[in-house]
């Protein structure tokens, strides 16, 4: 007769976390080998592995994981593939190569999201075979970890990609390549990059304006800005491109100054410049008491948000800049207030020609202080 297991008894299962190491292993052993599902999935769902395995039983755990990705159920199957990357260095590439083979296309997945915990001598030779896989979702999965393997193995990785019959995949790799590895692409798609070299090259800022004006309010939320073009009694001279009005709160500004003027610590962040949209004068308006008029430089470039939206290269580096800068202004003590990613602006090195050079990663700079206050 099947023995009932009352749900509160389910309740107990964690605690195997706190019991001795050689006890945590018996009992695992244990429960795994219970017939009732609700008890074999609750170990898997409830053990610590990561805290639960001394150095010395590592080697018995692997038995363990295997007896539950070869359960006959495939909630339990699923469930103890995120224990892989618990395991020995030299036990999972072999596991994860068992997963790959299921039929299961879940389980397929979960190993394909183990490919950084796999040896990094194998994980080239998993990306290659995650890549032919019949699954569009396998494969757009598998070029995301490309950035795992060792720069020597990138090229091939690449190719394989470039070369491939599948239309999304070569599409998808565009946003990999580092600035080194853009005549590998072109070779491939010599047009790839004319639709982004489109967007690098100006501001959304004149978007909806006329061919000519003088000066005018640029629709957005939050404070004032207005844009400036023809120069007052100079027609052949123009602000376009160049400068900006941003009207502001006497407290905003002085947070926006602040992350401005903190060269020191932004270089200690690894920028070569300041990251922060740059203030070029300031005045203070005398009918608007409170408020602070700023003249600021127009970052000729697209946001950060309208660059990822058409699959824009160098989204990693991107990001990583993005997130130096978030947390130098928590440095600081400011809250931005808005800082998604359309108030990240790049900025890209123009050539002779004043040609935006996407062979050369941009620069990031985090824009829009009008909502900015000082936590400090």
């Amino acid at each position: 007769m099947k023995r009932t297991v009352n749900w509160w008894q389910l309740l107990y299962i964690p605690l195997i976390n706190y019991a001795a190491p050689d006890d945590q292993l018996r009992l695992t052993k244990l429960l795994l080998a219970n017939e009732d599902l609700s008890v074999r999935a609750s170990v898997f769902r409830a053990i610590d592995l990561d805290r639960l395995v001394e150095p010395q039983l590592k080697e018995s755990i692997v038995a363990l994981v295997e007896r539950g990705l070869n359960d006959p159920e495939a909630v339990m199957r699923r469930s103890a593939i995120k224990f892989i990357k618990f395991l020995p260095e030299s036990e999972r590439t072999r596991l994860i190569k068992k997963c790959l083979a299921e039929d299961d296309l879940s389980m397929k997945r979960g190993a394909c999201l183990l490919i950084p915990w796999a040896p990094e001598q194998d994980r080239t030779r998993l990306i290659r075979e995650f890549l032919t896989a019949d699954s569009d979702l396998l494969r757009l999965e598998a070029i995301n970890f490309i950035s795992c393997v060792p720069d020597e193995e990138r090229a091939e990785l690449l190719e394989q990609c470039l070369t491939s019959k599948d239309w999304a995949l070569r599409l998808a790799v565009r946003t990999l390549v580092r600035p080194a590895e853009l005549p590998q692409l072109l070779a491939h798609q010599p047009n790839a990059l004319d639709e982004i070299k489109d967007l690098a090259e100006k501001t959304p800022l004149y978007k909806n304006q006329p061919a000519k004006f003088e000066r005018t309010k640029f629709d957005k939320s939050g404070s004032e800005t207005i844009l400036l073009d023809e120069v007052p009694g100079q027609p052949e001279n123009s602000f376009r491109d160049r400068v900006i009005i941003r009207q502001i709160n006497m407290t905003s500004y002085l947070s926006w100054r602040r992350a401005f003027e903190a060269a020191d610590l932004w270089k200690s962040k690894g920028f070569d410049y300041v990251p922060i949209e740059p203030i070029v004068k300031v005045s203070i308006p005398e009918d608007k008491p409170g408020e602070v008029t700023v003249i600021t430089r127009v970052i000729k470039g697209p946001c950060v948000d309208a660059w990822n939206g058409k699959e824009g290269i160098y989204p990693s580096e991107i990001n990583d800049l993005k997130e130096k800068i978030i947390a130098g202004l928590e440095e600081l003590g400011i809250e931005h207030g808005h800082l998604h990613e359309g108030n990240f602006v790049l900025l890209f090195e123009r050539g002779a020609d004043d040609e935006a050079r996407l062979d050369h990663l941009p620069r990031l700079y985090a824009i829009d202080f009008d909502q900015a206050v000082s936590t400090l």
